[in-house]
């Protein structure tokens, strides 16, 4: 369960904070901030809570989908963390410091789209399309990046962080209230299709004019910092280092308890933290491990050179779909309507 906040001591701040979401909603539903609008449809995908959601690995599968579909696709992220503070594009060979973790992990492997950062993404949008000559803009994280015009938005809700609350009772951005604005509805994390919880069941059928899709993620193999692949069932009983910064660590360490590894140590850091490799190989050796296995978010953050008589691992992620055909329909829809789905 997503429980970071304050719980039921955050319920007397949470209608200030809900009021000052409303208001800035207010001020672009009645045009008094500006938006700034693209030649090319553009899909948002974000979410209402403040990480976590699975955004990464589902604008990654999106995007390469629109890529096999013969459409020039690019990638617009903020590069959230990152050291580079210019309008550029993600080199596949840079640094997740200069680019951010999540642009560089969605720049990286075959069917990739190109992938840019901006500090100021609506404003960059417009140059973005001429200079590329694109034909699809994801802006990811968009949701609420409402200075940038969309033809969807793609709102993600993972089924295992609980119903929506607002901050800070609940680390979310906006409450349920938010997917009015919404096109098209995407569970997460949902462990057998056709089985929300009630809650979540509830949330589709308040919202059941929306497109709604169902998604899950799936490890592939456990795959070393060199390229080498082995399949999942060597962690079966075998001792291991974790780390990982994620929003939702506790997702991870019982996924690799499920595959039957021996976690003999957990070294947590906070969302998108970088690791400090001297003590925790320390930490290791003193727990008598020489694997780590960490995420594919984490892993961009490791120099590849980098000799150890302890290994590290990754595991890489797919998204299964509850509607594949569905899917690809509503995808090709959108490209050749270029408007709403």
């Amino acid at each position: 369960m997503f429980e970071r906040g304050l719980g039921p001591w955050g319920w007397p701040l949470a209608p200030l904070f809900s009021s000052l979401v409303q208001i800035r909603n207010w001020s672009f539903d009645w045009g008094l901030r500006k938006q700034f609008g693209c030649e090319v449809p553009v899909l948002s995908i974000g979410n209402l809570s403040m990480g976590g959601a699975g955004k990464t690995p589902i604008t990654r599968d999106l995007a390469k989908r629109f890529v096999q579909m013969d459409r020039k696709c690019v990638v617009l992220s903020r590069g959230y963390k990152r050291q580079s503070t210019q309008d550029e594009w993600v080199d596949p060979s840079g640094s997740a410091a200069r680019y951010g973790d999540e642009p560089l992990l969605l720049a990286l492997g075959d069917s990739a789209p190109q992938v840019w950062v901006s500090n100021q993404r609506a404003r960059f949008a417009p140059q973005l399309v001429a200079q590329t000559d694109c034909e699809v803009l994801l802006l990811d994280d968009g949701f609420q990046h409402r200075a940038l015009k969309r033809n969807a938005d793609w709102v993600l809700v993972d089924v295992s962080q609980g119903p929506p609350r607002p901050f800070p009772v609940k680390w979310f951005r906006e409450g349920s209230r938010a997917l009015k604005r919404a096109d098209t509805l995407v569970f997460t994390r949902v462990s057998a299709f056709g089985q929300l919880p009630a809650w979540a069941e509830k949330l589709a059928s308040q919202f059941d004019t929306l497109s709604q899709f169902q998604t899950r993620f799936e490890a592939q193999h456990l795959q070393r910092l060199d390229g080498f692949c082995q399949p999942l069932s060597v962690l079966q009983g075998r001792p291991i280092g974790v780390y990982c910064g994620l929003a939702q660590p506790q997702k991870f360490l019982d996924d690799l308890r499920q595959l039957g590894a021996d976690i003999r140590l957990e070294w947590r850091l906070p969302d998108h933290g970088v690791l400090d490799q001297k003590p925790f190989l320390a930490a290791c050796r003193k727990a008598n491990v020489d694997w780590v296995v960490t995420t594919e978010k984490d892993a961009v953050k490791l120099d590849k050179k980098t000799s150890s008589d302890i290994i590290f691992h990754f595991i890489p992620i797919s998204v299964l779909w509850d509607q594949p055909q569905m899917l690809e329909k509503n995808l090709a829809d959108f490209i050749s309507s270029k408007g709403r789905l």
